[in-house]
């Protein structure tokens, strides 16, 4: 049995630009054919959303907020900061 995901074939003409990207990942060694470079692409696509999603979903978790607890936040923000930057990550490893 193989470890690899299974795939899903598809068949399409896209943009004359888009191909020559890709291919140009191809030529550049960032991936290895045609199929790894439009997968790279769409989970790059797939995390920008993702990202946007989260980015929303806390601006609306915050716009939301009492007053009281956006200063808890705000404090709570500030302390973290605060203590985060007395570490030096560097010796800790």
């Amino acid at each position: 049995m193989s470890s690899k995901p299974a795939r899903a074939k598809i068949s399409t003409t896209i943009a004359r630009e888009n191909y020559q990207y890709l291919d140009s990942m191809i030529d550049s060694g960032k991936a290895s054919n045609l199929a790894e470079a439009l997968d790279k692409v769409v989970a790059r696509y797939r995390r920008l959303v993702r990202r946007s999603e989260m980015e929303k979903a806390t601006t609306d978790y915050f716009n939301r907020l009492p007053e009281q607890a956006v200063r808890e936040e705000s404090q709570l923000a500030a302390s973290s900061h605060r203590l985060a930057s007395t570490i030096d990550f560097d010796r800790e490893l």
